[in-house]
């Protein structure tokens, strides 16, 4: 067994970060700036960018 990431996973990061932009309708840095402002206005958000 090797401590190589097989191919397939090397992209989750990417996915999941997809997902959450589309989920939210903006990019990462910009959900984070709105969590920053305003921390529960969506705990959602919140929990994601924790």
């Amino acid at each position: 067994m090797s401590g190589d990431i097989p191919h397939d996973t090397e992209d989750v990061g990417g996915v999941l970060t997809e997902r959450i932009e589309t989920r939210f309708e903006m990019g990462m840095n910009q959900l984070k700036v709105v969590v920053a402002l305003e921390p529960t206005a969506n705990p959602d958000a919140t929990e994601v960018v924790n």
